[in-house]
């Protein structure tokens, strides 16, 4: 019988061939920690504990599912944020750590502003599986939190995951680049998006795990208009943000001044934020 230690080793060194060292090590500690229940310090105390051969079997198939670049968060069925489990699929992003920055420097200025927390209206666009708005929402719970996506399959999971989180959040369906039903969506005081950025010409250099897995809507945008979601956000934010409203949005650090210009065009107030890696990954636009 094979204990922990030694599937965990043997399951890193079976996928090392597609994953560097460091994500093969991460994925394997995934696995483990999804198998067994236990959390990491857990892991480390029981390496020598005996699994079972139902257990063995798993990590089996998964190993298998991994080899075809399929995402261990989609075959496990789940994604740690923002110190949560949040259910994924194949019709959600993976969430990024970068999103968890972003999520952190919106509570921050909620806290500092001078607007009663009760009295705010925050909207995240593209909510995805949820876990922008059900992650405002357990940090500031007094917010009206609004989760606006256009795919009904996304809408069930963040429906599913504010449940399973206990986080009340309204899910609309719209198409936020439609501008009569952008139009009909209620007045905020703070937007949030993680739209999609990337330009589908950029596919080919990415990871096949990303480009075969993850949902193309939520991350590709039409090469000719790289930037149409920020003028879809900057067009609302004219019209549907309360005096003293902001704009918190993740950028392409590639694209970072072209975002701005738009921005600056429009007439808005900007700041732009680096992630934990040093790249330009936020910004917030705000009216003066």
């Amino acid at each position: 019988m094979m204990n922990l230690s030694q599937a965990k080793n043997q399951l890193q060194e079976s996928i090392s061939g597609i994953y560097d060292s460091r994500e093969a090590e991460n994925i394997s500690q995934m696995v483990m920690e999804s198998i067994t229940g236990w959390e990491r310090i857990d892991i480390s105390l029981n390496r020598q504990a005996a699994l079972s051969v139902n257990q063995l079997e798993r990590i089996k198939q998964i190993g298998q599912e991994l080899l075809t670049h399929r995402p261990v968060q989609y075959i496990l069925g789940e994604s740690w944020f923002a110190g949560m489990k949040f259910f994924v699929d194949e019709n959600v992003l993976v969430p990024r750590p970068e999103t968890d920055e972003l999520v952190n420097w919106v509570a921050e200025e909620i806290d500092n502003g001078p607007k009663g927390k009760q009295d705010l209206i925050v909207m995240d666009v593209g909510t995805g599986s949820g876990c922008i708005a059900i992650s405002v929402k357990k940090k500031i719970p007094a917010v009206k939190m609004l989760a606006v996506d256009v795919s009904d399959a996304a809408l069930s999971i963040a429906k599913k995951n504010s449940k399973s989180l206990n986080a009340e959040i309204e899910l609309i369906k719209a198409d936020f680049l439609n501008p009569s039903l952008r139009q009909e969506l209620p007045a905020v005081d703070i937007l949030i998006s993680n739209p999609p950025y990337i330009p589908k010409s950029a596919g080919s250099t990415m990871s096949p795990g990303v480009v075969n897995h993850e949902p193309s809507l939520a991350l590709f945008v039409d090469d000719h208009h790289p930037l149409v979601f920020y003028h879809a956000l900057s067009e609302f934010g004219k019209t549907h943000l309360h005096s003293g409203g902001m704009i918190f949005a993740e950028i392409n650090e590639l694209m970072g001044p072209s975002v701005l210009e738009l921005f600056e065009r429009d007439g808005w107030e900007l700041e732009m934020r680096k992630d934990l890696q040093g790249k330009h990954r936020m910004i917030k636009a705000w009216k003066s």
